[in-house]
């Protein structure tokens, strides 16, 4: 990649974006960009389920109780979030 191209990313709760840009070396006062190369986004879902709103990550712990729950593969207790 030449000195007068730029990744830029845009990092959001649910989406990455990006731009491949080449830039204006001579613009004044500073470099400017010029030309989009490529860009995209990728979409993410919220990780919720969409029926409760709860985290798809809290799964009911072997005890049966309905107010805490292992994290995912982490294996973290914790107190389901509302």
């Amino acid at each position: 990649m030449p000195l007068n191209d730029r990744l830029a990313l845009d990092l959001g709760t649910n989406s990455i974006g990006w731009a491949m840009l080449h830039l204006d070396m001579n613009a004044k006062p500073s470099p400017s960009p010029d030309v989009i190369i490529r860009a995209g986004v990728r979409i993410f879902g919220d990780g919720r389920d969409p029926q409760t709103g709860v985290s798809i990550l809290w799964l009911p712990d072997e005890a049966g109780q309905s107010d805490t729950a292992t994290c995912g593969s982490n294996g973290v207790q914790g107190r389901r979030p509302t």
